[in-house]
């Protein structure tokens, strides 16, 4: 039986599989799968006929492909919340909407490790473990400036610590609309919605597909008319508690 009819998968094995199943082609599984991470098409055939085990390769190609269900893969839980969900609805313990610039975060993160990689491959300085060590305690996002790397390593690692910042801005802005928002006070929502619409309008053009950006402003828009209707009953409440009507 397919791993994809189960609702919630209990070993690694079958976590792996069924993320594959949703992500890649069955017609052109093995090869495409060798072609996005470096691993034998048959290994990956050895694997879903279940005459290998999942290497380390395996999982962390995996999880670097898809990073927001990498948490899902390795744990089995998930942590919809903060943009770590499961294929095919199967969180765990709650299912919750899938938030797209969590997953371009992910995404931007992993280019910019790589890019830190590259930038130490390419200088003889800093292949030095120690090196390295230091440059990622002091931490890349301080100054890419400091870290003594090329101009154009430089340059590149600027530009990504820029996306990564307004990424972490849209997953925060994202979280409040889809998670927080529905069930904060009619207060609360009065009070932070004029900032999520600015905030929206800013951080659509750099972070956000249009199918994103059309869901969160649906979602502001039927979470202003809830907040009218409710302005409206509480004055025609207010009203009845003076004994008078509106006009």
């Amino acid at each position: 039986m397919s791993t994809s009819q189960h609702p919630y998968v209990w070993n690694l094995r079958n976590r792996l599989a069924l993320l594959i199943e949703q992500q890649v082609d069955e017609k052109t599984r093995f090869k495409a799968l060798e072609a996005l991470t470096n691993i034998k098409a048959t290994q990956w055939r050895d694997f879903f006929a279940g005459k290998q085990r999942p290497t380390a390769e395996m999982i962390e190609a995996a999880s670097r492909l898809w990073p927001e269900y990498a948490f899902w893969l390795v744990t089995g839980v998930s942590d919809a919340e903060h943009g770590h969900i499961a294929p095919f609805g199967a969180d765990f313990p709650r299912k919750m909407p899938r938030q797209e610039a969590a997953s371009k975060l992910f995404i931007k993160r992993i280019e910019t490790l790589d890019a830190c990689k590259d930038a130490f491959n390419a200088d003889p300085d800093f292949n030095d473990p120690i090196m390295q060590e230091h440059v990622f305690v002091n931490g890349y996002h301080r100054s890419a400036a400091q870290m003594g790397f090329t101009e154009a390593h430089t340059a590149r690692l600027r530009e990504l610590q820029k996306e990564c910042r307004q990424l972490e801005e849209a997953r925060v802005l994202e979280h409040e609309i889809k998670v927080r928002m529905p069930i904060e006070s009619y207060e609360d929502t009065e009070r932070e919605h004029p900032r999520r619409v600015k905030q929206l309008a800013k951080l659509k053009p750099v972070t956000y597909s249009d199918d994103a950006v059309e869901d969160l402003e649906q979602r502001l828009k039927a979470e202003q008319e809830r907040l009218e209707r409710y302005k409206r009953i509480e004055h025609r409440y207010k009203l009845a508690q003076h004994g008078t009507t509106e006009d």
